[in-house]
């Protein structure tokens, strides 16, 4: 199914709720139920709305399955894409998901996440229909759809697995009825087998009692099915477990060689009240988004525990972008109001570097409030944690948090869960219970017991059993009063798992081994992308996708569902000869490219004033008059500018430039004196950049503020812009131009907050960093882009110059030759031979990089008096860099070689550019440079544009000077200024 090639906007739905199937205790806390879902056009328009709902839950023991089939319907009349956000609580997971194929629902299938991405957007340009399904961190997913057809309707069916919370002799299940409109169609339709007793249907919101429990054979069946339906509320069930005497055999079931069991049951385990260690610490996550934590149930909790301590000592350490020390507090008979008073005047602000924090050897016990979100600095975790001596026990108060990271700061003991409910948060917090100390299995087992469900007095068991299973599994637990005594868990005969399906204990077992690697992510990303591949599950190394056509997964090497693999392996095969083709040329054609540019520099150009000559004003307005024609602008841009002849350059305006002289853009004369013998000398010369002057309604009361009044004005005004990343940007460099560079780098850090694994977001984060010279900083941040975009060479581009200036040469130049040698689509024409000049500087300027593996005709330095480099944040957005010389003769991408022998790349139409700009020998006089935005096609409709500009002068010889800025502009057609370089 393929759509007409018109302007497709994404649309955000913050359906934060549509497939929330919570398992929260029944009587642990009163929920409120969460906000209805809704769907937002960015750019005003009719909204989509859920049309129909259909939800089939199926309940075996203390698991279920939700089936949620939802119909959108787009009144608008043009094309969107669909992106649907959700978060989902402990122990819930997406395992599947399918999109509607010309009325036929089509599986989704695993694939590697940066792939996913990769592939989805490139069939989004080719106006076909994808679905993905990532995580976007923590267990926040993330579904985007495309298209969703102008008056038209989708069909999307997503699967949820959880392993029910069980307490007091019963798992509980609900499910949230909440809708922003009245649904045309709403179903649901829970199946319970094998209960030990009837189910217990204990609230059904708007349904009026139609909801009722039936027996069908073995099973309790309920059904109901409304019309025009509104609702608001719950759907909550009670299973009876079956009771600690009497313990059900354990789920086992057959697959792909192995067999996977899955056991839970209640025990009945004394709990003892703990006193805690008088030596403590405190950890208070004091980032921007910690401001969504319950900082209410934190207080009440810290009211018990300190109740508990009585008299003690505390160690406050804030963590945000740095960790700070935050005092210590002395506790009298339980008394702690001068920490409490302190935590209440917390500045939540900045972004979140748990890797920041040193555990204090001293400490007996450390508490750390956090939602486990590490997105700053050099790492997740702070260094040490295994060694620490004191017992760290992490303590969460938000619904969306990263359990991963929370699990791992606890070394497999408990995480204390506020979002449960006061009394059990307490209880995990000041008593104590049972130790495991070895599950024993005959054969070859790996087994885990989940630590969450025995601190609520039950015992989760995952496992996989390869060769003959034994018939029973040996726990071997010590009590606080008893001692040492054994559980027996009997097995149950293997149930075959159904053909082309992955069981569900078999998914359990993957997901409990990918949570316990997650919290060190970066060591394990392989083994967690190899599980998530093998079981289909979505993971932070991969997602679950759905392409439109067999030809679509064998280009992309994905293997389909079992219906199109035939087709699919035969089209694979030619494609896999046609890649190594592609592959072999490419290095042959990047060498003549850089053989091109190396006759350019070995040219000698006149240095006279150009004579009258027609110049590409006509050629500009014809060329680009094709591209309008070829590939349309976004809907009512204007038509393109005229240019102006390079003859007739309009004069210096210095208001507009406001004479900003850069501090140290003059080379000096050491570094002229050192050019290489037979090379002629470097010319000095100097930059002037144009100050960036928002208009953003802020703006002014902001530069009205003294210097020690700033950053308090900032935090009243973020309330109406905290989610926007221009109010940030243009906060830090207010502070920084008042030399206030500390909180300029922390409200800097709040781009980190913003969206998770938004890699626009991240990059111009990283460039702001490089500009402020915290490459340290910054170089994390293009990490987390390679591995979010590595099909991008702006990826490994951005990351290499960001190695160069943290002083990592080695790691700089071999992820520039990365961009280079590799074969990229061909939007991103001419980023090799950018990259490639930038690689050889460094060679020439830096020692002891190892060349050895590079291809010798890609080896050879082209240094120049004057070069610039534009890049944009926008993918599928096109800006031309203009720079006119002394003499009046303007270099763009019509004319891009001037009567002196200025050298203007590719215009690059698409991407995120970079365009460059080289002039060997520069003639005395002004260079201007200026960016003219001329449109774009994204899905997506941002309002702005960020730039970046590098200037360098002496580029690629001893004593290189480079200054960059970052303006934004307008999504609209206009030409800036952005600087001057001034050639003696």
């Amino acid at each position: 199914m393929s759509l007409p090639s018109i302007l497709s906007v994404r649309v955000r739905a913050l359906l934060l709720t549509l497939l929330f199937v919570a398992s929260v205790p029944l009587h642990a806390v009163s929920i409120v139920a969460p906000p209805p879902p809704r769907v937002e056009l960015r750019d005003g328009g009719e909204p989509v709305a859920l049309r129909d709902l259909d939800v089939r839950a199926e309940i075996v023991g203390g698991l279920a399955r939700t089936r949620v089939e939802m119909v959108f319907v787009n009144p608008n009349a043009r094309v969107l894409e669909g992106e649907l956000v959700f978060p989902l609580l402990d122990g819930q997971a997406v395992d599947g998901f399918a999109l509607d194929i010309d009325g036929v629902l089509r599986d989704a299938v695993p694939v590697e996440k940066a792939r996913g991405k990769q592939v989805f957007e490139d069939t989004i340009r080719r106006r076909v229909d994808p679905a993905l399904l990532e995580t976007a961190g923590g267990n926040v997913f993330r579904l985007r759809v495309y298209p969703l057809p102008a008056k038209g309707t989708r069909r999307v069916v997503v699967w949820i697995s959880e392993a029910l919370e069980g307490r007091d002799g019963q798992w509980s299940y609900r499910y949230p009825l909440a809708q922003a409109n009245k649904l045309a169609s709403f179903a649901l339709e829970i199946d319970v087998a094998n209960a030990a007793q009837k189910p217990v249907l204990t609230r059904a919101d708007g349904l009026d009692g139609a909801l009722k429990l039936a027996a069908v054979g073995t099973r309790y069946r309920a059904t109901v099915r409304r019309n025009d339906f509104v609702a608001r509320g719950w759907v909550e069930l009670a299973v009876p477990d079956g009771g600690a005497d009497t313990p059900a055999p354990a789920l086992v079931e057959r697959w792909n060689g192995a067999r996977y069991l899955y056991a839970d049951l209640p025990l009945a385990l004394p709990r003892l009240a703990r006193r805690p260690a008088s030596r403590v610490g405190l950890v208070w996550d004091s980032s921007a988004s910690a401001r969504q934590r319950d900082h209410a149930a934190e207080f009440s909790l810290l009211d018990a525990y300190f109740r508990e301590m009585r008299n003690g000592e505390v160690a406050l350490v804030r963590v945000r972008d740095v960790v700070e020390d935050g005092g210590r507090y002395t506790i009298r008979d339980g008394d702690w109001q001068a920490l409490k008073r302190a935590l209440q005047e917390t500045v939540y602000d900045g972004a979140t570097n748990l890797a920041a924090w040193k555990i204090d050897a001293t400490l007996d016990e450390i508490l750390v409030f956090t939602d486990g979100h590490a997105n700053y600095g050099t790492g997740v975790l702070p260094a040490g944690l295994d060694q620490a001596k004191a017992r760290i026990i992490p303590v969460n108060a938000s619904a969306s948090s990263d359990r991963a990271v929370l699990r791992r700061l606890a070394r497999d003991g408990v995480v204390v869960d506020l979002t449960r409910g006061l009394e059990a948060a307490s209880g995990a917090l000041l008593t104590t219970t049972a130790t495991i100390l070895a599950i024993e299995a005959a054969g070859d087992a790996d087994i885990v017991a989940d630590a969450e469900a025995w601190s609520r007095g039950r015992l989760r068991l995952h496992g996989r059993i390869t060769g003959e299973p034994p018939r029973e599994l040996r726990v071997r637990v010590r009590e606080a009063i008893r001692g040492e005594r054994v559980v027996n868990i009997p097995l149950a005969a293997a149930v075959e798992a159904e053909p082309g399906s992955v069981p569900f204990a078999a998914r359990l077992w993957a997901r409990q081994r990918i949570e316990r690697l997650e919290g060190e992510r970066g060591l394990h990303r392989a083994t967690i992308r190899r599980l998530g591949l093998e079981f289909g599950l979505v993971t932070r190394e991969t997602s679950l996708i759905v392409l439109d056509t067999v030809a679509d997964y064998a280009r992309h090497g994905i293997e389909p569902p079992a219906p199109l693999r035939g087709e699919y392996l035969a089209l694979r095969e030619r494609e896999q000869v046609r890649e190594r083709k592609d592959r072999d040329a490419h290095l042959d054609t990047i060498a003549a490219q850089y053989a091109d540019k190396l006759a350019w520099w070995n040219r000698d150009f006149q240095k006279t004033k150009p004579p009258l000559q027609k110049v590409a004003g006509e050629a500009y307005r014809q060329s680009h008059a094709v591209l309008a024609e070829a590939a349309p602008m976004a809907a009512g841009a204007p038509p393109p500018p005229p240019s102006p002849p390079p003859s007739a350059a309009p004069a210096r305006d210095e208001q507009r430039l406001e004479s900003v002289q850069v501090t140290g853009s003059r080379m000096r004369r050491a570094d002229v004196a050192a050019a290489a013998p037979g090379q002629p000398a470097p010319v000095e010369a100097t930059i002037a950049l144009k100050k960036w002057t928002p208009d953003a309604p802020y703006i002014a009361r902001l530069r009205e503020a003294d210097a020690k009044a700033l950053y308090a004005t900032y935090l009243d005004e973020r309330v109406d812009w905290q989610d926007s990343s221009a109010f940030y940007l243009d906060v830090a460099d207010l502070l920084f131009e008042r030399k206030l560079d500390a909180l300029a780098l922390r409200v800097l850090s709040n781009l980190a907050e913003l969206e998770l694994e938004n890699r626009q977001v991240l990059r111009i984060l990283g460039y702001r960093l490089l500009q402020a010279d915290q490459a340290a900083l910054a170089v994390p941040l293009f990490e987390e882009v390679r591995e979010l975009a590595p099909f991008e060479p702006q990826s490994f581009r951005d990351l290499g110059l960001a190695y160069a200036a943290a002083g990592t040469t080695q790691k700089a130049a071999d992820a520039l030759y990365e961009v280079a040698a590799r074969p990229w689509d061909p939007r991103f024409a001419e980023v090799g031979l950018i990259a490639l000049t930038e690689l050889n500087a460094l060679i020439a300027t830096k020692a002891g990089i190892d060349t050895a593996r590079y291809d010798a005709r890609l080896l050879r330095n082209l240094p120049v008096d004057l070069r610039v480099v534009l890049s944009w944040d926008a993918d599928n957005s096109d800006m031309d860099l203009w720079v006119t010389d002394p003499h009046g003769e303007r270099a763009f991408y019509g004319h891009r070689l001037t009567h002196q022998g200025g050298r203007m790349s590719a215009d690059l139409t698409a991407g995120y550019g970079p365009e460059e700009f080289m002039l060997k020998r520069a003639i005395p006089g002004t260079y201007r440079v200026e960016v003219n935005y001329y449109g774009n096609r994204q899905q997506v409709v941002s309002g702005t544009v960020s730039l970046r500009l590098a200037f360098f002068t002496g580029f690629g010889r001893p004593g290189q000077q480079e200054q960059s800025v970052i303006l934004r502009l307008r999504d609209q057609r206009e030409t800036v200024l952005v600087g001057e370089f001034e050639v003696k």
